[in-house]
């Protein structure tokens, strides 16, 4: 089945049955590693020695997911500066 987006002038098939699926929309490798480290980092923070191991006056947890707030959104932010100076 073949369905024409009028916005965009691009052709979008539609699934069948019996077939494997694509993603509808592509990722970009960089996008994939991004995505990957956060989880990985996230899975990191509440792996059980994060919660008994101490640096400074705080738990390993708090440090964690302090650089996770910290480090998500200012990665995010060069990916779209780079992203956007490419085009």
């Amino acid at each position: 089945v073949v369905l024409a987006c009028p916005g965009r002038g691009q052709i979008l098939r539609a699934h069948r049955p019996g077939l494997p699926m694509n993603s509808f929309f592509p990722m970009r490798t960089g996008d994939i590693v991004y995505i990957a480290l956060l989880l990985a980092m996230a899975v990191a923070s509440f792996l059980p020695w994060s919660t008994e191991t101490t640096w400074g006056p705080m738990v390993a947890l708090g440090w964690m997911l302090a650089a996770l707030m910290i480090v998500a959104p200012v990665i995010a932010l060069i990916r779209l500066f780079i992203e956007r100076r490419l085009r």
